[in-house]
């Protein structure tokens, strides 16, 4: 169980350093620009460099518009995206994005209550 809770802290850190990762720009964030700031900040907290990339591309690959992207970097401090001042359409695609980024941080992890021999 620690690891999963280790895992679940790294993935929510991930999350925040992405949404403090990008700001100023009128231009959608870059992946690698993204992924970078997010790996250099996240190092401390285990965020390795493929879930710093995977969670960089959840985004960018996303459905968000630029507008919806900046608004979500340029507000840190919000935890849930329908707290934010977004269309309709970019609280559903960030939505879908923040299930992306769970996989990207869990997506190795095998369930918690499963158990493995037989």
């Amino acid at each position: 169980m620690p690891r999963f809770t280790s895992t679940l802290a790294a993935g929510a850190t991930a999350l925040a350093l992405l949404l403090t990762a990008c700001g100023g720009d009128s231009d959608r964030p870059s992946v690698d620009e993204l992924s970078d700031q997010i790996e250099e900040e996240g190092a401390a907290d285990g965020i390795t460099s493929e879930q710093a990339d995977c969670v960089a591309e959840a985004f960018v690959d996303s459905d968000i518009s630029d507008e919806g992207l900046r608004e979500i970097v340029d507000n840190p401090d919000v935890d849930d995206v329908t707290d934010l001042d977004l269309s309709d359409d970019d609280t559903a695609a960030a939505e879908a994005a923040v299930e992306g980024v769970t996989e990207c941080i869990l997506g190795d992890l095998e369930d918690p209550g499963s158990t493995e021999g037989g």
